[in-house]
């Protein structure tokens, strides 16, 4: 379970997580959607982990600072594909179209982001799967199988 807290001034949003497996209060922030997580052990207090954050508030802001700006892509605006700018359009039928300098997705504003994330996946996909086939005949080999995973949850 987990709660958010807002400490410094302009705010800085804090999400509050319980750890039964926690030994000490942990402070990080996620390189993917930059929201900021204090881990806390089951028996420690709310007041000792929002301390903690507030002392670390200078460490925060200036990582922070550091992240990239997140983009929204809209359509009208442009996005960056191979190193060309392409113009995101809105489209018609069910596939995005890359045509030239213009990449036309289908659906609403609020799609957008889900249509480009699986196109992309897509297109990564294909390319590797190409690249792996050259390369395997390359050497004599054959290739599988190829799967794509999102592996930011796994250690090993």
């Amino acid at each position: 379970m987990s709660e958010t807290y807002e400490i410094g001034a302009p705010p800085i949003a804090v999400v509050l997580k319980k750890s039964a497996r926690a030994r000490r209060f942990s402070l990080r922030i996620s390189n993917v959607d930059g929201v900021v997580s204090l881990t806390m052990p089951l028996r420690a207090a709310k007041r000792d982990a929002l301390a903690f954050a507030q002392a670390q508030e200078g460490w925060l802001r200036q990582n922070l600072s550091r992240q990239p700006a997140r983009l929204h892509p809209v359509f009208g605006g442009m996005i960056l594909l191979d190193g060309c700018d392409v113009r995101l359009l809105q489209g018609q039928g069910r596939r995005v179209m890359l045509d030239g300098s213009d990449l036309y997705v289908p659906g609403s504003q609020d799609q957008l982001a889900a249509k480009l994330r699986a196109y992309f996946k897509t297109l990564a996909r294909d390319r590797l799967a190409e690249a792996s086939e050259r390369y395997a005949a390359q050497v004599g080999r054959q290739v599988s199988r190829i799967t794509l995973r999102d592996t930011r949850s796994r250690w090993g």
